[in-house]
């Protein structure tokens, strides 16, 4: 398996104009179709290689907001991005990335850091703080309620009786674990979060939508183009974003993944939507 082009890179940075998205997208996307590992090692190299070299030797990470290593922040990123993907495309296939990940970066750039160390500890631990199963639920029912809105209860009445441990699995580990930006307290100052995604609400919906595209999944596909205006992105944006999905399917060998699938003309006008521009 051969990674991207510099062309390609190149061109997917002109035209995701969302900071950090020209190198998230792809290396999401090549994982879900199982070539991560040779992409995300160069999209790496690429996205680092107009920044100033990282320090001869390796550092404590410490809080996103406050690291002084520009090709961290990059890496902390990425490493995210993968490990909330891992929920909804597979741990195997996110090891691979971050293992080849792991080969190229520099020494000075290493990151040890850990985003969700206070799960399920009840108590805080430096940089986070401890969440335990009733906090977990709730994080993950507001991270569902950001996304869904009144939609969830159709949703949950769908899968009545039948799928208890889905509705489980949804709150408390979809959300409530890996997708939810983690973060303190209600209403904490976000620099005091562990998640190197959390400054930007709309880097979720940049996430699930790069993993779940390619799956050709429709109702998932609905609901997070829903979810992406929700969160305040433009219809612009949101159709950049899937249409970019669709031509790195195509270059990573998977022809016509937005064939029948829903796109952001399909939804509804939504509150909220367009609030959170680029720039903004």
């Amino acid at each position: 398996m051969s990674g991207p082009s510099p062309a390609l890179l190149a061109s997917i940075s002109s035209t995701l104009r969302r900071p950090s998205t020209p190198y998230l997208v792809p290396t999401l996307v090549a994982a879900t179709l199982g070539q991560g590992g040779p992409w995300a090692s160069q999209i790496y190299q690429h996205a680092v290689s107009q920044l100033p070299q990282s320090p001869p030797t390796r550092s404590h990470s410490p809080l996103p907001a406050h690291d002084p290593v520009p090709r961290r922040i990059v890496l902390r990123q990425m490493k995210e991005a993968l490990v909330k993907a891992s929920i909804l495309i597979g741990v195997p296939k996110v090891i691979e990335s971050l293992l080849e990940l792991g080969e190229v970066v520099e020494e000075g750039a290493r990151d040890d850091s850990f985003v969700r160390e206070g799960l399920g500890k009840g108590q805080s631990v430096e940089g986070s703080h401890g969440w335990g199963r009733d906090e977990v639920e709730r994080r993950g029912l507001n991270g569902i309620g950001r996304i869904y809105r009144d939609d969830i209860d159709g949703i949950w009445k769908k899968m009545g009786s039948d799928m208890l441990d889905i509705k489980m699995i949804s709150k408390e580990v979809t959300y409530g674990t890996f997708l939810t930006p983690h973060q303190g307290p209600e209403g904490e100052d976000m620099s005091l979060s562990p998640d190197p995604l959390a400054h930007d609400p709309c880097l979720l919906s940049y996430v699930t939508l790069s993993c779940l595209i390619p799956q050709r999944t429709p109702r998932e596909i609905l609901w997070h183009i829903r979810g992406a205006l929700r969160n305040g992105l433009p219809r612009s944006e949101v159709e950049i974003l899937q249409s970019t999905v669709e031509e790195l399917c195509e270059v990573l060998g998977v022809k016509n993944v937005g064939k029948g699938m829903p796109r952001v003309a399909d939804i509804e006008l939504q509150e909220g939507e367009g609030t959170r521009s680029i720039g903004m």
